[in-house]
């Protein structure tokens, strides 16, 4: 598997990032606070889901406020966007895969997978 393209919407620091023509190896290098450990956290998060569910993801990452601590600050009316593409061998053919995710909360701020 070979990651092809990130693209992160309110996910803490991480407002609106796109990231595309990763190359096999990648060094991400920046100023304290730019978002390089929040970049790798997404996979801790994405990882949590798929282990347990949302609401546990968004609870590890943000406490007890979980979504509200999660979603970049001021942001906190839109949902947490998070798309990644790869190439995966699959039947013998290398095909590109997306897989995403949309968080958002419902009118009594219970977090939901709205796409």
């Amino acid at each position: 598997m070979r990651i092809e393209t990130i693209r992160i919407r309110n996910f803490k620091a991480l407002q609106d990032v796109q990231l595309e023509k990763l190359p096999p190896f990648c060094v991400f290098v920046g100023r304290n606070g730019s978002g390089k450990t929040t970049l790798f956290r997404v996979f801790g998060f994405l990882k949590n889901c798929l282990e347990h569910n949302v609401r546990t993801a968004l609870n590890v990452e943000g406490g007890r406020n979980g979504f509200k601590e999660v979603v970049t600050r001021g942001h906190d009316h839109e949902s947490i966007e998070m798309e990644i593409q790869f190439r995966m061998e699959i039947a013998g053919h290398n095909r590109l895969v997306t897989y995403l995710l949309e968080v958002a909360q419902d009118p009594k701020g219970s977090p939901i997978v709205s796409r």
